[in-house]
């Protein structure tokens, strides 16, 4: 298990859990969170593990 603030960090592993004020938000693969568009995706643009390439908003999951 690890506890990450960087997305780089564990963009590879398996299985991610996003949690938000101690609560599970999301849970799943990478690529399938990527897909969601949701607080996962979100992160990864911010913390610029992928970039968004829709132009429109949406995950593509492509990786730097």
């Amino acid at each position: 298990m690890t506890i990450a603030h960087r997305i780089s960090t564990i963009i590879d592993y398996d299985l991610i859990i996003v949690m938000d004020q101690g609560k599970i938000i999301e849970m799943g693969e990478p690529s399938t969170l990527l897909e969601r568009e949701g607080a996962f995706w979100k992160l990864a643009i911010e913390g610029g593990a992928i970039q968004d390439t829709s132009g429109g908003g949406g995950a593509s999951g492509e990786r730097e």
